[in-house]
C-alpha cells in the first residue's frame, strides 16, 4: 500500500516535470496519422471512431488505437492493443514494448478520449511524442 501510493507520486512528479519543460511545436501540415488512447470502461466503440477518420481521409492503417484497462482479469482480445496500471515502473518508466512503441510513434495527433483523471492516461499522454495532442 505504501509503496502504491510511493510509485504514484513519482510518477506524478515525472509528468509535472516533463509538462514544466516541455517544447511546443505545433505546424499545420494535414493530419495524415491519428493515436487514440481510450478508457474501456468509459468508451469501448472504436469502430465508430475508425469510420469518423476514414471519412475524413485519413487511411485505416494510420490509425492506431491503444486501450486501457484497469484490471488485467478483463483482458480484451489479444490482438488488441492494451495497457494496465502493472505496465508501469518508478518515475514513470514504461515495462511494456508494445506501449513503448505506441508512446515513440510521431502521430500527427493524439486523441486521449478519457474523461476521468487517471495518472496511468495522462502518463502516455504526456510521453507520446504527438505532434498534437487533443483531450476531452
Amino acid at each position: 500500500m505504501f509503496f502504491k501510493r510511493f510509485k504514484k507520486k513519482s510518477i506524478q512528479k515525472y509528468i509535472n516535470n516533463i509538462l514544466k519543460n516541455r517544447n511546443a511545436n505545433v505546424n499545420d501540415r494535414k493530419i495524415e496519422s491519428v493515436g487514440i488512447i481510450l478508457n474501456l470502461v468509459e468508451y469501448n466503440e472504436h469502430e465508430s471512431l475508425i469510420l469518423f477518420f476514414k471519412s475524413n481521409g485519413i487511411r485505416e492503417n494510420k490509425i492506431k488505437f491503444i486501450r486501457f484497462i484497469a484490471d488485467e482479469k478483463n483482458k480484451p482480445n489479444p490482438w488488441d492493443s492494451y495497457f494496465s496500471p502493472s505496465d508501469f515502473g518508478w518515475r514513470g518508466k514504461l515495462n511494456s514494448v508494445e506501449l513503448q512503441d505506441f508512446v515513440d510513434t510521431k502521430f500527427d495527433a493524439l486523441i486521449s478520449y478519457y474523461k476521468n483523471d487517471n495518472l496511468e492516461l495522462n502518463t502516455v499522454t504526456t510521453l507520446s511524442k504527438a505532434n498534437f495532442k487533443i483531450g476531452i
